[in-house]
């Protein structure tokens, strides 16, 4: 499912270094999420090696926001 350009740029905050969702992957369609995916998993095991370390929202299908830290 292709995220739309207010939440790509709102809540996935690409190009924000740490502050950019890990979850945020492109896709087919256009960015999308990979939380409940099988990549999940695998984000999950080497975030701490990623530059992008947000977890910003609660993922699909309601994506609702976490607060700023």
């Amino acid at each position: 499912m292709a995220l739309d350009e207010k939440q790509i740029k709102n809540v996935c905050r690409p190009g924000q270094g740490a502050k950019t969702c890990s979850f945020l992957l492109a896709g087919p369609d256009g960015m999308e999420c990979a939380k409940g995916t099988p990549l999940e998993g695998m984000i999950w095991a080497r975030r701490s090696t990623m530059n992008a370390k947000g977890e910003n929202c609660s993922g699909p299908p309601n994506f609702r926001p976490f607060d700023d830290d």
